[in-house]
């Protein structure tokens, strides 16, 4: 029974929480030209405190992917040390 409480917990616990995120998932095509441009370039930078800022926004705006991104890149980044 725990085995399959767990088996049907786990995905809708991953989904509400973005469940990790990678820029070929976000729709970019909603968001100004050079967010995502921007977006990569703190990436791939690794630019802790430039990734948080712009988590920030999207938060307040709702971007629930973007915010995964983010926080995945920060993560790799070991922003959170």
């Amino acid at each position: 029974m725990r085995t399959l409480l767990a088996a049907l917990v786990l995905p809708l616990s991953l989904a509400a929480c973005g469940g990790g995120s990678d820029a070929k998932s976000i729709d970019w095509g909603s968001f100004d030209a050079d967010t995502q441009a921007h977006i990569e370039e703190l990436v791939a930078a690794k630019d802790c405190e430039g990734m948080q800022a712009s988590f920030d926004v999207a938060d307040a705006k709702g971007e629930s992917g973007v915010m995964s991104y983010l926080d995945d890149a920060m993560e790799s980044a070991g922003c959170y040390k």
